[in-house]
């Protein structure tokens, strides 16, 4: 095999590259690429020796190999303002501020593993910029305007779209949602952005129950489309919040019985609901939330892809040759991070400030991200009886300082008194813990003190905002 290829292995896995074909496999068990590499030395999955060399291999790429960084879908070297996209059909285009090449896996040692969904490409310069992108996917959405106009919806959209290409400088990655009742576009518009990135095999994936099906696709692909999440599923605030802030799964390696493995998240999330239940608030303060408002005129499912399809290298041939190039002189011409202020998705907000600072839209980028935020705190305390009672008391208690516990006795009662079913009504501790964690959402809406007096007790003081404090 040596005189085939290299071995290479990074923390996790062991690889081969196939100099000729420039081809990355993963030397594992249930990688199909690995499976064909194993069928030309006329090795069988159901032999018993094929699991003995596949260890071996394994083993001498940990050894012998050579440690590296394995990618999928994109790489940007910060250090050099080149953007990599691979094309999955072993070749990347190299994308700098003034130049675009087509070159071979492996070329300047970036090495792409390919994506078992994604369908090859190849694009061309076209002659004038057509804002295709903006054609067929963006301009088709039908945004719900109640806190960002239809401007403002389009611009987050794109950066976040345009994001995906800079995953390599993003550690933490916000989950874009998309909110709004049946038949608003939603699975439609996840979709197409799948369609046009990998190709005609790509779906979006209905919520599971079971928690393992979750942890395969955000480990295994680069950016998942969650469907229809609706359900109250305990696992899965928990697992949005993870995957936000780019930490791993621990899963048990297959064919063993006990060896526990760490799977990175590297992937871009998207989700769609009609009535969201991941609203905690470490939760909502991680999503851009895109509302959307149901569509008169539907048009089927098969037709946008289709759509998409017969367009798709055309669309990426603008993206590639004249939308990414000029990102990356943006990030190129504005290297330092920026003030992001209380935007809790900072690696985000610095992007999407960077690319603003140079298209001339900081300080529209700057209030998009305050309308934001007050977005997530509205989408945490949307349903949350805490904030309706607190509103309520508020009337009679304007600017009246109070403890955790005083509070909590007097939204109990008049829990009771309005006849609302209040989640905390025999929780007092349970309800100080809540009360701290949303403070940061409360004060979107109301002004909030709070200070530790004498004997660690905590007080807070509570007042309603003037009308223009309330204006983004």
């Amino acid at each position: 095999m040596r005189e085939r290829g290299n071995f290479y292995h990074d923390t996790y896995e062991a690889y081969f590259f196939m100099n000729g074909e420039k081809n990355l496999i993963k030397l594992h068990l249930d990688f199909m690429d690995f499976r064909l590499l194993m069928s030309n030395y006329g090795l069988n999955p159901t032999e018993t020796i094929y699991k003995y060399v596949a260890e071996s291999l394994q083993i001498e790429a940990f050894k012998e190999g050579l440690k590296t960084e394995v990618h999928r879908f994109a790489f940007y070297n910060d250090a050099l303002f080149t953007l990599y996209f691979y094309n999955d059909g072993n070749q990347i285009y190299r994308i700098t501020s003034d130049s675009v090449n087509l070159v071979d896996n492996g070329t300047d040692g970036v090495l792409f593993l390919k994506d078992a969904v994604t369908e090859p490409f190849l694009v061309h310069k076209p002659e004038d910029d057509l804002s295709l992108f903006d054609d067929y996917i963006i301009s088709k959405m039908h945004f719900d305007k109640e806190i960002l106009n239809e401007a403002e919806y389009k611009i987050v959209l794109s950066l976040w779209f345009y994001s995906l290409f800079f995953g390599s400088i993003m550690r933490t990655k916000p989950i874009l949602a998309l909110i709004g009742p049946k038949k608003s576009g939603k699975t439609s518009a996840l979709a197409k952005i799948g369609v046009l990135l990998m190709g005609e095999n790509f779906e979006v994936t209905p919520l599971s129950s079971d928690e393992k099906d979750f942890d395969a696709a955000i480990t295994n692909q680069y950016f998942v489309a969650i469907d229809n999440a609706d359900s109250a599923i305990k696992w899965f605030n928990n697992k949005l919040a993870i995957a936000a802030t780019g930490g791993s799964i621990k899963k048990r390696e297959l064919h063993t019985t006990n060896k526990l493995v760490e799977f990175p998240i590297k992937s871009y999330l998207a989700i769609t609901s009609n009535s969201p239940k991941f609203r905690r608030d470490d939760v909502a303060e991680r999503l851009l939330i895109l509302k959307l408002e149901r569509i008169n005129k539907v048009i089927s499912e098969n037709k946008l892809r289709e759509n998409i399809l017969k367009n798709r290298e055309n669309i990426l041939s603008e993206i590639i040759y004249h939308h990414l190039p000029e990102i990356i002189k943006a990030l190129k011409e504005n290297p330092v991070s920026f003030d992001v202020g209380s935007f809790r998705m900072a690696d985000f907000a610095d992007f999407s400030l960077r690319v603003a600072r140079y298209a001339n839209i900081e300080s529209t980028v700057k209030k998009i991200l305050s309308k934001l935020s007050k977005q997530q705190s509205h989408f945490t305390l949307e349903y949350d009886t805490t904030f309706e009672l607190l509103l309520e008391w508020l009337k009679k208690n304007h600017n009246r300082e109070v403890r955790s516990v005083e509070l909590h006795h007097e939204l109990s009662d008049l829990a009771s008194e309005k006849q609302i079913d209040f989640f905390y009504k025999d929780k007092c501790r349970a309800f100080a813990q809540h009360l701290r964690n949303i403070i940061s959402n409360l004060s979107e809406f109301i002004k909030v003190e709070e200070r530790m007096a004498s004997g660690r007790k905590r007080l807070y003081r509570f007042a309603q905002k003037d009308d223009g404090e309330n204006n983004v």
